[in-house]
């Protein structure tokens, strides 16, 4: 299972987003783990970027679904604080970096209008990655079915913004390990709650000592952007 401090798309304290300098990052600093977001490109290429849209990462308009994946390395990812001349990754890139440092991955499957993205995803990581350090996640829960089906060895863990009444209902029928939920859309009581249940939680995106502390202290699990910065009070 994953460890309790994950960096929310890498580290992105100190390197850009979904990039492959987050995982050399990662590995310098000992964070352990890092959640990435996965989509399609137009030629049905599973490549690392969370948004739909290419401007706020790139500078460069237009939807990540409209460009191949050769002219999606036309243009840099970056970060206002950071100086970069990196390519958009694949899943592939990252998966083996990752298995080679022996970092955790939360892979999310990012919700699309291409119905295709759960199969090509799953069957991208069936042929390359290893179900000791990846877990995949989605707010889809159908995309977690696919998972299922696909990916049986791998551990699944279901994403949501307000926690749902039936959320025991879900994690049993898609043989999910955990619940990832949004610290924006509950209370940390309606969280902490949580953690008489036997399942896995995680909460994103926590930002602020206080509240990590809180978490870790009841066993919960932090997606963060200063996974660096929390971790030596783990």
């Amino acid at each position: 299972m994953l460890p309790l401090v994950i960096g929310h798309r890498g580290v992105k304290e100190f390197a850009p987003e979904n990039s492959i300098s987050a995982i050399y990052m990662a590995n310098k600093l000992k964070i352990r783990s890092i959640e990435i977001d996965v989509q399609l490109s137009k030629d049905n290429r599973p490549i690392v970027f969370h948004d739909e849209t290419l401007d706020r990462c790139t500078g460069f308009p237009g939807y990540v679904k409209d460009f191949t994946y050769n002219e999606l390395l036309k243009h840099n990812i970056s970060l206002s604080h950071i100086f970069t001349k990196e390519k958009i990754p694949s899943l592939k890139q990252f998966v083996k970096l990752c298995d080679r440092f022996d970092i955790y991955l939360n892979i999310e499957i990012k919700e699309c209008d291409n119905k295709l993205t759960p199969n090509i995803v799953c069957n991208e990581i069936k042929k390359i990655g290893n179900p000791k350090n990846i877990v995949i996640s989605s707010f889809n829960a159908q995309y977690l079915e696919t998972a299922m089906y696909i990916l049986p060895e791998y551990e699944r863990m279901y994403i949501v913004e307000k926690i749902p009444d039936n959320f025991l209902n879900i994690l049993n029928k898609y043989k999910c390990k955990g619940l990832v939920i949004s610290l924006q859309h509950n209370s940390l009581h309606e969280i902490i709650d949580l953690s008489i249940f036997p399942i896995n939680i995680y909460v994103y995106t926590v930002n602020d000592k206080e509240t990590y502390n809180i978490l870790i202290k009841h066993g919960i699990g932090v997606i963060t952007d200063y996974p660096y910065s929390f971790q030596k009070y783990t």
